[in-house]
């Protein structure tokens, strides 16, 4: 989803409410096209898909940003931890 929102572009989580994907929504607001549905509520995807379909994203500036803080604050880190383990692992070995 993070790579959907640092291009601007919506999505649709499926899973429970009580999420990241819940807490994610919380904090891009309104306009951006983003929505999270239950398990099992295909109606609901159905109508969703057909709503945004129609309805363009008003704010992408918005997800990309958020796709961009993610990036920066947990994905870079993370990657950079895998390379230091990796060089450390290599070092040992030698």
């Amino acid at each position: 989803m993070y790579n959907l929102l640092s291009l601007g572009l919506p999505w649709i989580g499926i899973g429970p409410k009580e999420s990241h994907l819940g807490d994610l929504l919380k904090e891009l607001g309104e306009g951006t096209g983003c929505a999270s549905l239950r398990h099992g509520d295909g109606v609901a995807l159905a109508r969703l898909i057909q709503d945004r379909a129609a309805k363009p994203v008003s704010d992408p500036a918005r997800l990309k940003s958020v796709g961009e803080q993610f990036r920066e604050s947990v994905l870079a880190p993370r990657l950079a931890k895998i390379i230091t383990n990796s060089v450390n692992t290599e070092a040992l070995r030698a």
